[in-house]
């Protein structure tokens, strides 16, 4: 008898521990290797993720809770990583639950939604250690039918992270654009993402902003019913007139900074659309360049420029025009005038757009400062101060000028070249034979290209011919 009960109360344990082991729940642990990731929370609302950033290795504990503090099953949790910040966006595909956003370094979103546990009052994140754990309590509001706006299926997100330390042309592109413009803009870079899910739009406003959800299906519609949807969304967020909006320039940031390639395999694409009404950057502003450029070149440049005859490329996928170039065939665009020969180095081409350049005549030797390069796929612009000392018959000439130098690269260098300038200092021109300040000139390759070569300088230290002058001689 004993053995038997012996027996039974084995089985009995077994099977609570088997149970037991059934109710344990199972957590989606992603591992993020270039290339964007998604998975679902679990019954705990908690999902794990790894990744690497530069000299440590990060794991993501996460966890998704109602504004009440419960966990929230069955969420759909985005993962991108973009130099040194985090992308994360968790979305709800049943539409119980708004959405969320975050973007930023592990230490800002630690900072902005990191679990407080009293027992480790410092970040983790901060430990000397290589392996670091970054928890994050997520909160979610459910949808609500009076926070439905005017758009079918969008709603208000209550709570979204977006952290400060993010920069323009490297994890933002920033427009100034009218509420039509940015219709056309939305509908644009959206219809690339086919599996696009959710467009975010953040209203920025004293003290704060509010995100309001688009579904995906709203780019089927047309410009101008989007453009009118805008329009509405801003008044009753801004509490402004129609007419005080429709011809308004306002400052638009988009995240991430480009949805390519490495988005594609998954549904849950997004976009966040941060708009200002009061953005500064906004006055004379230039669209579709770096955003730096705007500290040395206003759209009135621009104009004269492209009055000229110039041709500005601009964008934000330019080719890398890193190397040597050797321009012989350097012409006035208006009178037909040759100038010397120069020697130009492009380098140190990078990401945030910024670039470097130099080139040296026979007589002179000059620097760009904060230059930065536009363009698309093999047509490119450059953006730069130069600063140009030249020998004149032994008197050294200082000239500093704002140019913007265009072409079309190609194996065998730079098709098509021009290069406009306008002259904003100049020192030292005792015989008075250079361009004045507020002149402006477009030179051209008139033999169509500028030859790539092996070395800088290359050829400009010879004889020139005297019939030839510098490019700044009047």
């Amino acid at each position: 008898m004993k053995k038997r009960l012996l027996f039974f109360a084995m089985i009995f344990l077994f099977s609570l521990d088997a149970c037991e082991k059934e109710e344990e729940t199972s957590t989606d642990y992603l591992i993020y290797q270039d290339k964007i990731i998604e998975g679902s929370t679990n019954a705990e609302g908690k999902i794990n993720i790894s990744t690497v950033f530069p000299e440590k290795e990060i794991t993501f504990d996460i966890q998704v809770v109602d504004t009440e503090g419960n966990p929230v099953e069955n969420m759909d949790v985005v993962y991108y990583q973009t130099d040194d910040k985090s992308i994360i966006f968790v979305r709800d595909p049943r539409q119980r639950y708004n959405s969320a956003f975050l973007f930023g370094d592990p230490v800002d979103l630690d900072k902005i939604a990191g679990l407080k546990n009293p027992d480790t009052p410092e970040s983790t994140y901060q430990s000397k250690s290589v392996i670091m754990t970054v928890g994050l309590l997520i909160t979610v509001g459910a949808i609500a039918i009076a926070e439905v706006k005017i758009i079918k299926n969008a709603w208000v997100i209550q709570q979204f992270y977006l952290t400060d330390a993010v920069m323009a042309d490297r994890d933002y592109i920033l427009y100034c654009k009218t509420f039509e413009e940015i219709a056309e803009l939305l509908k644009a870079r959206t219809g690339i993402a086919l599996n696009a899910s959710s467009i975010l739009i953040s209203f920025v406003m004293a003290g704060g902003s509010t995100a309001i959800e688009l579904a995906a299906d709203i780019m089927l519609e047309s410009v101008q019913s989007i453009y009118e949807k805008l329009i509405c969304l801003a008044i009753d967020q801004w509490g402004m007139t129609r007419e005080e909006l429709v011809n308004r320039r306002v400052a638009v940031k988009i995240y991430p900074f480009d949805q390519d390639k490495n988005f594609s395999n998954v549904k849950n694409l997004f976009a966040l659309y941060e708009i200002d009404l009061n953005n500064t950057d906004c006055d004379d502003y230039v669209n579709d360049i770096p955003y730096q450029v705007n500290n040395i070149i206003n759209q009135d440049i621009i104009s004269d420029f492209e009055n000229l005859g110039l041709t500005i490329h601009k964008g934000f996928s330019p080719p890398d025009i890193t190397g040597n170039y050797y321009f012989d065939d350097l012409t006035n665009m208006e009178n037909g005038n040759k100038y010397k020969d120069y020697s130009y180095q492009f380098f140190n081409q990078m990401k945030d757009f910024s670039i470097e350049l130099k080139y040296a005549s026979n007589t002179s030797d000059a620097i760009g400062k904060g230059a930065f390069i536009s363009g698309d796929e093999t047509t490119f612009s450059v953006y730069c101060e130069m600063e140009d000392n030249i020998n004149d018959g032994g008197n050294m000439v200082y000239i500093r000028s704002i140019d913007i130098y265009s072409g079309e690269i190609s194996s065998g260098g730079i098709r098509n070249y021009q290069n406009g300038f306008i002259i904003v200092e100049k020192r030292n021109d005792i015989n008075n034979r250079f361009m004045n300040v507020g002149d402006s000139r477009l030179v051209y390759e008139a033999d169509g290209l500028a030859e790539r070569v092996e070395s800088f300088p290359y050829g400009v230290k010879g004889e020139d011919s005297e019939s030839c002058s510098s490019r700044y001689i009047k």
